[in-house]
């Protein structure tokens, strides 16, 4: 069921957006007005996406001659879960980084983009959003109220880090007791996995596994390595699953991104587009640094070849097969990885 706009915080940000763009009369005329945007994320400020949004948000307000200002909001500080999809479909001046399927209550075919086991990487991805496909996906976001500005985002394959639980099948997962991201897709396939789960914040998951209550959380390499769990865990082992590689984007309400002048729109467009290529590029050739700086840490890693993945792509493939426009997505998917 969509959830209903409010919040104090989210009307604040609507009401001052109006004021600052005058109106959202659809003019799109090119002035002399400064359009400040905030782009929120929970990922901390070190993290290599945020370092990369503030060099390329330098870049469009030079491109704009000052006139397109995006703020980054980095570690969850301002407008996360509910209240940042609220104030999305508010058409708050807000630009949100997720997984494409955290806006599905409203778009559900985002859903298909963040299907587990569907991408093998970056370049796939890259490949998918010259496709027909995808720009059918971005025109039902549209029609339904989020624009996606720059879908390609690939963050790196996500695994499970546990303490004491080794996971070569998906009838360890039994033994698993982990955080996993509030979002539908992730808990019907963790439900379809069979594993103990508790669908919370990030901060509020490592804060149960150092009470005792979790034992892990799922999670890309990369924040493993810096989230200090692998101090945490007891016996923390980190088994490659990589059950989902999903495509990251930067997105907003499709009403208010109709406001900006289409000028405006081009070159925030191409510069994060730019951006989520040249993110992804610094992302794959670090992977096996964070990897080596989890083993320094004490963490054993099972890796992907020594995991039984179809045993986990079975018990997905139901979940899979749910989503809208899945078959659509996944055929054109294969023909890019068949073609390589």
């Amino acid at each position: 069921m969509k959830k209903a706009v409010m919040g104090f915080f989210v009307t604040v940000l609507i009401t001052t957006a109006l004021f600052a763009q005058g109106g959202v009369d659809g003019t799109n005329k090119k002035s002399g007005k400064v359009y400040e945007i905030k782009l929120v994320t929970s990922n901390g400020s070190e993290d290599i996406n945020v370092k990369m949004f503030k060099k390329y948000a330098g870049i469009i307000k030079e491109k704009t001659n000052g006139n397109v200002d995006i703020q980054i909001y980095p570690g969850g500080e301002i407008l996360m879960g509910d209240e940042g999809i609220e104030a999305v479909m508010a058409n708050a001046a807000v630009i949100s980084f997720n997984d494409l399927d955290v806006m599905a209550d409203y778009v559900p075919e985002f859903s298909s983009v963040c299907a587990a086991f569907l991408w093998d990487g970056a370049t796939t991805m890259e490949n998918f959003a010259k496709t027909e496909t995808y720009d059918k996906l971005i025109r039902i976001g549209d029609k339904k109220g989020v624009h996606v500005i720059a879908g390609t985002f690939c963050v790196g394959s996500r695994n499970i880090f546990a303490g004491g639980t080794e996971v070569y099948d998906v009838a360890d997962a039994a033994k698993l007791n982990i955080r996993i991201p509030n979002v539908s897709s992730y808990v019907d396939t963790f439900n379809a996995f069979g594993a103990n789960y508790s669908a919370i914040s990030w901060s509020a998951g490592v804060t149960a596994c150092e009470t005792g209550m979790l034992n892990g959380a799922e999670c890309t390499v990369q924040r493993a390595a810096v989230s200090g769990l692998a101090q945490i865990l007891k016996n923390p082992v980190y088994s490659m699953i990589k059950w989902r590689n999903a495509m990251v984007g930067l997105y907003c309400g499709a009403g208010f991104w109709n406001t900006l002048p289409i000028e405006y729109r081009t070159i925030i467009t191409e510069e994060f587009t730019k951006c989520a290529h040249e993110t992804n590029k610094m992302i794959e050739a670090e992977e096996d640094g964070y990897l080596q700086s989890l083993k320094n840490q004490g963490v054993k890693i099972i890796p992907y070849e020594d995991i039984n993945i179809e045993s986990f792509k079975t018990a997905a493939r139901s979940v899979n097969e749910k989503f809208p426009m899945f078959s659509e997505v996944s055929l054109a998917v294969g023909k890019i990885q068949s073609s390589k």
